[in-house]
């Protein structure tokens, strides 16, 4: 058959001479001892996916290993360290490479600090006397400046009595005597200034604070909830009355003006200006697309307040119906629009009585302030 296409296709076929060899990849041969599922998991390639395991190709796809063997361990000797700031004989040992230099030892330097005398000293301030000072100077340079061991060993007497000084008192009167200075930005030089009585009410507040009990700890976070909840009702307030004045600014920027310059009277809706009356009722869930219960319209809004509930339960019970009629669509209607109407009552009444008072308040105001003089046309005395 391969002989009949050469004879169809003629001239078109190529000689096997130019024909090319197709390229041959090497095949790795499978480890001794590594299943073929490990083995398929090896890179081969740059063209192959990443393998779960880092391999390296050249070396069979294992991690070489360290030849420790070719190189010589170095020797550690325990060597003799002199501490420069004690008199006496004692040196510190310590490891170090063998042969090594001396200059490479670790440096134990355990001087003492100089505190430099000034003519601060003699200068009294409160109970602090210079032989007081000298003292209290003398036990920093013993211990270092560690001001908690050096009140814990303070002992100065006065007239057989113990003095008692504080860590604070100390540090205060240290840093008063001895020019303490510290490095800022750019090499800048100032003078430390210890302020004893933030570091007293500092330590007095972390007092206060680890000697709460669990109450007090949980009334803390229970004014903290308290303090979060108040901010985002201010701000929520604050919003909306932003929302209104811009609402008015934008109803009074509309109202267009006469030749003579004056605001054309305009009757504007009451929503333009922000002055909507408040919704009194309730206003009760609408059935959702789908199989549902009519009585479900029936259940008051989760977001009512206990004290309106009482209200609408206390005034059906006066009317003697029953809480909870038979739902058809007349009855859940006529139901769900008598309680609204019970609370809409409600709300009219006592916003009746707040403006009431309201105005009694500012009748007295007026009379007040303008003694003798009627009250504006339109307006009667309660």
């Amino acid at each position: 058959m391969s002989s009949d296409a050469k004879d169809i296709l003629g001239s078109l076929v190529v000689p096997s001479s130019l024909q090319k060899e197709p390229k041959r990849t090497k095949k790795r041969k499978r480890p001794d001892g590594m299943s073929n599922e490990v083995f398929g998991l090896l890179n081969f390639s740059e063209n192959d996916p990443v393998t779960l395991v880092p391999t390296h190709a050249a070396n069979g796809g294992y991690k070489e290993r360290p030849k420790l063997w070719r190189k010589q361990c170095r020797e550690w000797e325990l060597k003799e360290c002199p501490v420069p700031g004690r008199k006496d004989s004692f040196k510190i040992k310590t490891w170090v490479p063998k042969n090594s230099d001396d200059s490479k030892l670790p440096d134990f330097n355990l001087n003492k600090i100089t505190i430099p005398r000034n003519n601060k000293i003699a200068q009294c301030d409160g109970t602090w006397t210079k032989n007081e000072t000298e003292y209290m100077l003398d036990l920093c340079e013993m211990f270092d400046c560690r001001f908690i061991i050096v009140a814990d060993r303070y002992e100065w007497k006065i007239d057989g009595n113990r003095v008692e000084r504080s860590v604070e008192d100390i540090k205060e009167r240290y840093y008063k005597v001895t020019d303490h200075t510290i490095t800022l930005g750019d090499d800048i030089k100032r003078t430390y200034v210890y302020d004893a009585d933030h570091e007293r009410r500092r330590k007095e507040q972390l007092s206060l604070f680890y000697r709460r009990c669990r109450k007090d700890a949980d009334d803390q976070d229970r004014l903290v909830e308290e303090r979060k909840r108040i901010e985002q009702k201010r701000k929520l307030k604050e919003k909306k009355e932003a929302d209104k004045k811009a609402k008015k600014t934008q109803a009074i920027a509309k109202i267009p003006k006469s030749s003579s310059g004056r605001a054309s009277p305009q009757v504007f809706d009451e929503d333009e200006i922000g002055l909507k009356a408040p919704d009194f009722g309730i206003k009760f869930p609408e059935l959702k697309p789908g199989v549902s219960l009519r009585s479900k319209i029936m259940i008051l809004p989760a977001s009512g307040r206990k004290r309106r509930t009482e209200i609408i339960e206390t005034a059906i019970k006066e009317f003697g119906i029953s809480t909870h009629p038979i739902p058809t669509e007349e009855v859940t209607t006529r139901f769900n629009k008598l309680r609204s109407d019970i609370l809409k009552l409600h709300d009219v009444r006592q916003a009746f009585q707040h403006t009431e008072c309201e105005l009694v308040a500012l009748i007295k105001k007026f009379n007040e302030t303008c003694p003798g003089s009627s009250l504006p046309k339109g307006v009667e005395s309660i």
